[in-house]
């Protein structure tokens, strides 16, 4: 499962490629909508990065909890 998405929670540009960067980075300050498409989505998308959302993946797997049930 990929975490950066083309188009969906960011904008890739070609590595090394000077003009790629600058197209890149135009498409996304002349566009709101776009811009601010991507930026909710990568938002929304680092939440299942947090250390706490990672702590509680290994105790799942664990059968444990963050909490005292």
């Amino acid at each position: 499962d990929e975490i950066l998405r083309d188009q969906e929670n960011c904008q890739l540009v070609e590595a090394d490629n000077a003009q790629s960067l600058h197209k890149g980075l135009t498409s996304v300050l002349d566009n709101a909508v776009f811009r601010d498409k991507i930026g909710q989505q990568a938002h929304d998308d680092v939440q299942g990065y947090s250390w706490t959302s990672r702590v509680q993946f290994i105790l799942d797997h664990k059968k444990l909890s963050l909490t005292n049930s």
